[in-house]
């Protein structure tokens, strides 16, 4: 989802092994990918690059801001919903929450797209729906 930023430098001092070679068989370094088997990887200007990169440059602290926002709803719905499920039951409570944080999952692609703080939005929405 994120961009990012990370290269590997050209390991053409290292030679790597397959998981089914023996040391007889040595590969030079410059073909293979810091993991052989994994190819998420992209060889371009003498480093390994990520094949797929995300849509979004959001940095360490926009994307904790987006993880944590989550939590902020969760948080402020612990008491309202105890009180909730103890006048109506626990089942209504527990089902509009799931209903509303589904509804909320479902528009978060469309939040991210559009607007930053409207993706802050849609989480503290989905936390809030987490009121059981």
């Amino acid at each position: 989802m994120v961009k990012r930023n990370q290269t590997t430098p050209h390991p053409s001092n290292h030679s790597y092994l397959y998981e089914n070679e023996n040391e007889n068989n040595n590969f030079s370094g410059a073909c293979l990918p810091p993991n052989p088997h994994n190819h998420s990887y992209v060889y371009d200007d003498n480093f390994w690059k990520h094949k797929t990169d995300g849509e979004f440059e959001w940095n360490e602290v926009q994307q904790g801001v987006i993880l944590g926002a989550f939590f902020w709803g969760y948080v402020v719905t612990q008491l309202p919903g105890g009180i909730l499920a103890q006048k109506f039951g626990g089942k209504w409570p527990l089902g509009l929450g799931i209903l509303i944080t589904a509804v909320f999952a479902l528009l978060t692609p469309i939040a991210a797209r559009t607007h930053f703080g409207l993706l802050i939005f849609v989480r503290v929405v989905q936390g809030l729906g987490e009121v059981s």
